[in-house]
């Protein structure tokens, strides 16, 4: 059973956690995984391609909120998840990151999705030497980061979907 919840207030007061923005549907993004799907684009995002679009405008204010939480944080990392695909983790994940990016900040995003990974598809990048290979041992950290057509964003792929039983080494 799936359950959407379209009142931020109610997340706030039954689960008592905050929430920092919503982000509405794109029409326009909508489009560009469609082309993305059909192979006629790639390396498109929304935040370069249409940065005026109201799902944007929502990370540019999420990305206003985020600074002063972060600013005290050991480690300015974010995690972005979601119980089950087709709810916007990989939308949020690569535009929010060039959103943060055009504001100057270095950004890497990790696609830890082994199984069904594709944020490489979306800046144009091969899959090869990715998560897999760094956990097995294979490549270094250094050997992983791959850099995107944006300015300070980076990304580490999956890598090569792994076999059932994967050696994970001492890194």
């Amino acid at each position: 059973m799936r359950i959407v919840v379209e009142d931020p207030e109610i997340i706030e007061a039954k689960l008592g956690l905050p929430v920092y923005a919503t982000v509405p549907h794109s029409k326009s993004e909508l489009a560009l995984s469609r082309k993305l799907k059909s192979g006629q684009a790639a390396g498109e995002l929304l935040a370069v391609s249409q940065p005026e679009d109201d799902a944007i405008e929502s990370l540019r204010s999420l990305r206003t909120t985020l600074h002063f939480p972060l600013l005290d944080a050991q480690r300015s990392s974010l995690l972005i998840t979601g119980s089950s695909s087709a709810l916007g983790k990989s939308f949020i994940s690569k535009n929010l990151g060039a959103v943060l990016a055009q504001a100057g900040k270095r950004i890497v995003i990790v696609d830890a999705d082994l199984r069904r990974g594709h944020i490489n598809k979306e800046f144009a990048l091969a899959r090869e030497s990715g998560v897999s290979e760094y956990i097995s041992g294979q490549a270094r950290l250094t050997d992983i980061i791959k850099p995107t057509l944006i300015p300070n964003l980076s990304v580490v792929t999956t890598g090569q979907i792994p076999p059932q039983s994967i050696r994970i080494a001492h890194v």
